[in-house]
């Protein structure tokens, strides 16, 4: 139908759950759907408010032709092996007065936005990656049929028509390798202007990126408690007059052989408490590079390591 479904109590069962609306989905604060031991899809038209989707170790696919929004603090908003949001006009909330990530526990996770914000706060290590799952569904003739499949699988964050994008957890992030079938594509791509944080905030938490970042226009900002490192062969870039940042309380910047930051006509400024290992940074503005209890080395001999106007 067209008017807005709305959830006011908890619906919990040990099998697949489907649920598709034809407007706004809202689901009151500290309500649940949780699958004990099967997986989850959600198809909707308009806003998705969620109080708790909950499949354990299993599938949770969300879809909203608007946002996806967080609909209270006393539950975590998606709980699942693997997470894969796609929204309209964006996924959790960003701004100085209006801050409201979608809180999220999952091991891996993709997501992908037309316009508009990702805001993701994750309680433990993630991987940006590969999400993809089963889904049944019954049908009004009784029948089961398959709502999801292979077919539906996604890969990374990707952002389309502008908005920044913001992931801050608990443990180590990992942006994984592209998949066989689509090895040039960046795990995380952010098509139109916007700023990107990839942040992991606890004790001995690392940002490791074995797959691309690549944003058109925009800040571009690594915070890895333990350190930041980049698999070789990995590019990080973004266009325009947008800044490379890269922090580390208590570790270093560890880029391998092949591995390339890019910034256009921004500065790239690289802080550590750890050493500093360089393969290549470009830029046509400033490169600083700084560790207070380390060092900086050069860690690809056969080419130019520092390529900026200072």
């Amino acid at each position: 139908g067209t008017e807005d479904a709305i959830a006011a109590a908890a619906l919990s069962q040990t099998a697949d759950i489907y649920i598709t609306t034809g407007a706004n989905f809202l689901m009151d604060a500290g309500t649940s759907v949780r699958s004990a031991s099967g997986n989850i899809g959600i198809d909707t038209t308009g806003d998705f408010t969620v109080g708790s989707v909950d499949a354990v170790a299993g599938y949770v696919h969300v879809a909203a032709t608007g946002a996806i929004l967080d609909g209270g603090e006393s539950l975590t908003d998606f709980i699942a092996d693997r997470l894969q949001l796609e929204a309209g006009t964006g996924a959790g909330l960003l701004g100085s007065t209006n801050y409201d990530p979608l809180e999220i526990d999952a091991t891996t996770i993709s997501a992908r936005i037309t316009n508009g914000p990702l805001a993701l706060s994750e309680l433990n290590a993630v991987q940006v990656g590969l999400t993809e799952g089963t889904v049944n569904k019954l049908d009004v003739n009784g029948l089961g049929s398959i709502a999801l499949d292979a077919t539906d699988a996604r890969y990374g964050f990707e952002s389309q028509g502008g908005g920044s994008v913001t992931l801050v957890a608990g443990g180590s992030i990992t942006a994984l390798a592209a998949p066989a079938a689509t090895p040039t594509v960046a795990a995380v791509r952010l098509a139109a202007a916007g700023d990107l944080l990839l942040q992991a905030n606890a004790s001995g938490a690392l940002v490791v990126l074995e797959g691309d970042v690549t944003l058109t226009e925009g800040s571009l900002t690594l915070r890895g408690t333990n350190g930041v490192s980049l698999a070789a062969d990995v590019t990080v870039e973004t266009g325009g007059a947008g800044t490379v940042d890269v922090f580390s309380s208590t570790g270093g910047l560890a880029m391998a052989g092949g591995s390339t930051i890019i910034s256009d006509t921004g500065d790239v400024v690289v802080e550590t408490s750890g050493d500093v290992l360089v393969a290549g940074i470009e830029s046509s503005a400033d490169v600083a590079l700084t560790s207070t209890s380390g060092s900086i080395l050069d860690n690809e001999a056969t080419r130019v390591n520092i390529d900026a106007s200072t």
